[in-house]
């Protein structure tokens, strides 16, 4: 319960920081997760970094896909060999999954270096 709640946190931060800031501000909160978050594992952190970050950037991408009908996905997936347009989507959401698990567990091997 307390990793859904997690999730459901980084999710709504990083959506709300990233109006003012650039894409990468979406680790900050996956940062500031990971290091708040004294139950799980390095590893566990950065899958909820992952799983929440993921879930937000393919969500924004699957959402301005709907609203452009998928004009702006189907010219950039012919640059990158023809792939479609839920292949860009999927793609979008793995590069934020990264980013979100890297900085998750970096927060949370953060905190452990300075308990011991």
């Amino acid at each position: 319960m307390k990793n859904l709640v997690s999730i459901l946190v980084l999710i709504l931060t990083a959506f709300l920081f990233q109006y003012i800031g650039p894409w990468w501000i979406a680790a900050i909160p996956a940062l500031i997760v990971g290091y708040s978050n004294n139950t799980v594992s390095p590893a566990q952190s950065f899958a909820l970094g992952f799983v929440a970050i993921f879930l937000l950037w393919a969500g924004q991408s699957f959402f301005i896909n709907i609203q452009n009908e998928g004009i702006l996905a189907n010219k950039i997936g012919e640059i990158f060999n023809g792939l479609n347009a839920t292949s860009i989507v999927c793609i979008t959401g793995l590069i934020g999954g990264i980013l979100g698990g890297l900085a998750a567990m970096t927060g949370r091997l953060f905190k452990r270096s300075f308990s011991k």
